[in-house]
């Protein structure tokens, strides 16, 4: 229904406020409701307006958290990311950043529709430790896997780790690369971005992968 704004960014921010970590809210709440939401189409008319008005919503309540979230500190390290070329999808990279946001790491969220050229070179002029994207609509390229093994390559050459979830991400994913990290919920993805952040604030961040040339 109109009007319904201030009602889902209270929900939302009154989650936060209650000591509930954005990946829990993200996997729970803003997950389950978006997932009904989606299948709504098959029963209704009216489905696709209210996912997208849904959409809009949803939205505007992440970029409302990400104002309450604390600053990261100057010498953070940084996270790039979003959703592949033909993937039209907002809230999973938005809340992908918004995880690593609360965690204490910069964000760059590229959005929906990012070809994979375009994700290695704003990785580079970042200089992310973590390159994410996120995959939900369908995977119908059988080689899907080569060109995500090659940008893993080149992001491993500058010691960055290349994150890969979503719900239409092929499972069981095999990676070569061994800076390849898959996260299947917004929770796995803040363990591991946590495990990194530690390692780099203690300043014993030395173990990133490392190759002698690029991919």
């Amino acid at each position: 229904q109109a009007g319904l704004g201030p009602q889902v960014r209270g929900i939302i921010l009154s989650l936060y406020l209650a000591g509930h970590s954005v990946a829990a809210i993200a996997d729970g709440p803003i997950a389950g409701a978006m997932h009904e939401i989606g299948e709504l189409w098959k029963r209704s008319k009216a489905g696709i307006f209210v996912e997208h008005r849904a959409t809009d919503l949803c939205i505007a309540a992440i970029s409302q958290l990400r104002v309450l979230l604390p600053a990261p500190a100057e010498d953070a390290p940084c996270a790039v990311g979003g959703a592949p070329a033909d993937d039209p999808y907002l809230i999973p990279s938005a809340l992908t950043a918004a995880t690593l946001a609360a965690d204490g790491w910069h964000t760059v969220n590229l959005g929906p529709q990012t070809p994979l050229h375009i994700l290695q070179l704003a990785a580079g002029e970042h200089q992310a430790r973590i390159t994410w994207l996120s995959v939900t609509s369908p995977v119908t390229d059988a080689s899907f896997h080569k060109p995500i093994e090659q940008l893993a390559g080149h992001l491993a050459a500058r010691d960055g780790y290349f994150v890969l979830g979503g719900q239409q991400l092929p499972r069981p994913f095999k990676a070569s690369s061994p800076n390849l990290h898959i996260a299947y919920t917004m929770g796995e993805l803040a363990a591991f971005a946590r495990g990194l952040r530690q390692r780099h604030d203690r300043g014993t961040d030395v173990d990133a992968p490392r190759q002698t040339s690029e991919v």
